[in-house]
């Protein structure tokens, strides 16, 4: 296919604008490969290949969809959707995508702890600052107003004790973040935050994530001490990773974000988690989730992660069509669907309530079906997808 084909080719397929110089943007960017020959007298012929094509589709779709001009966005977009990318531009690609690619590493202990000092600090204020809602500020509100002296001592508790994680600052040194728990007693149930593990669930509200251990002091711990969301060792990991471990976080990639609807289906995410998925369509998110996955992989977490991912993508489907039959059953009948609790009910329901709540459910829903059998059946019949296995 010549240069002039493929140009026609994408015009005829949804982008009537597209020019010679956009194509010649998107092969310097290396997000369109092009074989250059030269036949002879000095002149050149380039040529593409029907992926080219498909390649110059997909830039011109995601250049639109996402509103954006980083083509280092692009290249990974590219190739998370399966083209393929020169594994050290995309590596380059995925690094510079991240909030710390313009950030040198402190050559000392000490340095690190002043870094994390001056970030939380940092982060602190423009938090506050800043006329929009954002994430950070979201999450320091869950510990109440930033005016009240002890809320905002929490605050900055929680942001020292992050921005030591991110610094790759381990327990063992001076002033490191350590989870082990110094109380027996259950100060968190309590409402009381006095342990870094429970100041760090309640800033993430782990407690909306019923699937996650209740105390999580012994898995901070263990990402402290293997600095798991160190910045530095997150670069390390991600270009030192093969095509083959590269391959398999790309697999896992949407897993986390099927896991945040799950949750918000079904009522177990709270407002931060529902933010938490709209933050993650960033690609600066989107880079720093796939490093991280690497990372975890690498540390022992490997079991753990494919564990999830099955769960999900055997779940996530029955998810979406319940969420859909409940939608359709809504608007097309109503006086029914009032009589079925919503899926967050179901959710609690099914993890907290008891075997007996859980039984007098199941019969409730018999009833509903038997009082209703006419119009149900017709229902199915007018939507077998709902219903497949």
């Amino acid at each position: 296919m010549e240069q002039d084909e493929l140009i026609a080719f994408v015009r005829d397929n949804g982008y009537p604008h597209f020019t010679a110089r956009q194509l010649k943007r998107f092969r310097e960017e290396k997000a369109v490969e092009v074989q250059i020959e030269h036949p002879g007298f000095g002149g050149t012929t380039s040529t593409y290949s029907a992926e080219s094509a498909s390649r110059a589709l997909a830039v011109c779709r995601l250049l639109k969809q996402k509103r954006g001009r980083d083509f280092h966005a692009v290249r990974f977009w590219l190739w998370l959707e399966g083209f393929s990318i020169e594994v050290g531009l995309l590596k380059v690609s995925i690094w510079n995508l991240t909030p710390f690619s313009s950030w040198k590493e402190p050559g000392t202990s000490r340095e690190r702890q002043r870094a994390a000092q001056a970030l939380a600090q940092k982060i602190f204020n423009a938090a506050w600052k800043s006329v929009r809602t954002n994430f950070i500020r979201t999450v320091l509100q869950n510990f109440g107003d930033e005016k009240d002296q002890q809320s905002r001592e929490d605050q900055q508790w929680f942001l020292n004790l992050a921005t030591k994680l991110l610094y790759g600052i381990t327990p063992n040194e001076g002033e490191g973040p350590d989870f082990t728990r110094d109380y027996v007693s259950e100060s968190a149930s309590q409402g009381q935050l006095e342990e870094p593990a429970d100041i760090f669930a309640h800033g993430l509200q782990t407690k909306h994530i019923r699937s996650l251990p209740k105390d999580l002091a012994g898995d901070l711990q263990d990402i402290a001490h293997k600095q798991l969301l160190s910045w530095a060792k997150l670069k390390a990991v991600l270009f030192a990773a093969t095509t083959e471990e590269l391959e398999l976080a790309r697999e896992r990639q949407d897993v986390f974000d099927h896991l945040l609807e799950c949750l918000e289906i079904m009522g177990y995410a709270g407002r931060m988690h529902r933010l938490l998925r709209t933050v993650l369509k960033r690609p600066a998110l989107q880079a720093l989730l796939f490093c991280a996955l690497l990372t975890m992989e690498q540390n022992g977490y490997g079991a753990n992660l494919e564990e999830i991912s099955t769960t999900v993508r055997i779940n996530w489907p029955i998810f979406k069509r319940m969420q859909e039959f409940r939608a359709t059953l809504q608007h097309e009948l109503p006086e029914i669907a009032r009589e079925i609790p919503s899926l967050p009910t179901l959710g609690k329901l099914l993890v907290e309530g008891t075997q007996q709540e859980r039984v007098a459910y199941l019969t409730h829903l018999q009833d509903v079906y038997q009082q209703h059998k006419e119009a149900f059946d017709a229902f199915w019949q007018h939507h077998p997808a709902l219903r497949e296995e």
